[in-house]
């Protein structure tokens, strides 16, 4: 004797659901002018948000106070100073490198010499 057979059902193949690649889009966006600017707007937030906290503090300014000073004082005629009051000498440091550096190179043969002269 057969079996009866259930009414057949046709079995079809789902197809599988392939996920997108976000990668690979995200790659193809950004090289696109679209996604060059995005990136810049986005890193132009970025700082922004970091940065928020400290654009209305002032620095402080040390140098440039006492010539400042100086300037309130000549224009209001209280002072009439000859030269500004820079401390910075270059010149002079310049100098007294050079005179040092010689010193230490002719060092080894200045006491060669007194050795020689002691014995």
């Amino acid at each position: 004797m057969a079996r009866p057979t259930a009414p057949s059902r046709k079995r079809t193949r789902r197809r599988a659901r392939r996920r997108p690649d976000y990668l690979a889009n995200l790659i193809a966006f950004a090289g696109t002018w679209r996604g060059e600017a995005a990136f810049v707007a986005a890193l132009f937030a970025l700082a922004l948000v970091v940065r928020w906290p400290y654009l209305q503090l002032l620095p402080h300014f040390t140098d440039e106070i006492n010539e400042v000073m100086t300037a309130l004082k000549i224009s209001r005629g209280q002072a009439f100073p000859l030269t500004a009051q820079e401390t910075i000498t270059y010149g002079q440091k310049n100098q007294q490198e050079a005179i040092i550096a010689k010193a230490v190179t002719e060092m080894p043969a200045t006491s060669r010499n007194a050795i020689n002269r002691l014995a």
